[in-house]
C-alpha cells in the first residue's frame, strides 16, 4: 500500500511541474518561468524563475524552434511576434520562443543591483540559462512549452547586437543544443576603448551642423554631475531619468 501510494505521489508531482497544456493555441504574450539557480557554477544554488513567452500559431510537428533573447531589454512578445522570424516559422512551421536576460524585466536572480549581487552576471551564467532551458526542450518538451513539441526539433538561435554575440555564442558552446545561430551586428571584438566609436559620432553630428553645441551639452551635463551639488544633480536626474 505505502510502495503503491509512493508511486501515485511521484507520478502527481511529475505531472505538476509540467507546462499547462492548452486545448487551443495560448496567446503568445502568456509568460511562463523556469527555475534556474543563481550560479550554474556552485557558488550560489538558490533558485529564481526567468520568464519567456513562446508562439506556438505556425508550429506543426517536425518544425524547428527559433529562439531568441531581447538581451537589455525587458521581455515582450515583439520578439516572438514582430520579426523577420515571425515570418519565417510561418513558412517552416516554426515554435517561436523569446526568454529574458538575466537581471533585466522581470527575471531577477539577486533582490537588487549591487556588487555582490552583479558577480553573478556572467557570460557564462547567461549562457547556461539558456542552454538548460534548451535541455529541457529537448529532453521534455512537455515541461516547457504549452502545445506538443517533438524532441528532435531543430534549434535556431538569433539575435541582434550583443543578443546577436548570444546567439552565436550559443552556436559555438553548445552545438547538441543549438543546430544554427543567426547573429545580426553582433559584437565579436569588444574594446575598453572605443574611440573609434565616438569619431563616427562625431563625423555625423558635423554633417548634421550640431557637433559643437553636442559637445557643449555634454561638458555642462559633465560640470553638474561633477559638481557635488546635490540639487542640480538631482534636477538632471529627474529630467532625463
Amino acid at each position: 500500500m505505502r510502495f503503491e501510494l509512493k508511486i501515485l505521489l511521484l507520478a502527481v508531482v511529475a505531472v505538476a511541474r509540467r507546462v499547462p497544456r492548452a486545448t487551443h493555441i495560448p496567446s503568445s504574450s502568456t509568460p511562463y518561468w523556469f527555475p534556474q539557480p543563481v550560479d550554474h557554477f556552485g557558488q550560489n544554488s538558490t533558485s529564481w524563475n526567468q520568464q519567456y513567452v513562446v508562439n506556438a500559431t505556425f508550429y506543426k510537428n517536425g518544425g524547428p524552434i527559433y529562439m531568441f533573447t531581447p538581451g537589455e531589454n525587458a521581455l515582450s512578445n515583439f520578439y516572438t511576434d514582430n520579426t523577420h522570424f515571425t515570418a519565417l516559422a510561418q513558412r517552416t512551421n516554426g515554435l517561436l520562443v523569446a526568454m529574458e536576460h538575466r537581471f533585466y524585466g522581470k527575471s531577477n536572480p539577486m533582490p537588487d543591483l549591487s556588487g555582490p549581487s552583479l558577480k553573478y552576471m556572467t557570460i557564462e551564467n547567461v549562457l547556461e540559462d539558456f542552454a538548460s532551458f534548451l535541455r529541457a526542450a529537448r529532453s521534455s518538451p512537455s515541461t516547457v512549452f504549452p502545445v506538443p513539441v517533438g524532441k528532435d526539433s531543430k534549434v535556431i538561435f538569433g539575435g541582434g547586437s550583443y543578443p546577436g554575440s548570444i546567439a552565436a555564442w550559443m552556436r559555438a558552446k553548445y552545438p547538441k543544443l543549438v543546430d544554427g545561430a543567426w547573429a545580426s551586428s553582433a559584437v565579436v571584438y569588444s574594446r575598453l576603448l572605443n574611440y573609434q566609436l565616438n569619431q563616427s559620432f562625431g563625423r555625423h553630428l558635423q554633417a548634421l551642423g550640431c557637433d559643437k553645441q553636442v559637445g557643449q551639452a555634454v561638458r555642462d551635463l559633465d560640470y553638474i554631475l561633477l559638481s557635488g551639488n546635490e540639487t542640480a544633480i538631482a534636477a538632471v536626474q529627474e529630467k532625463f531619468g
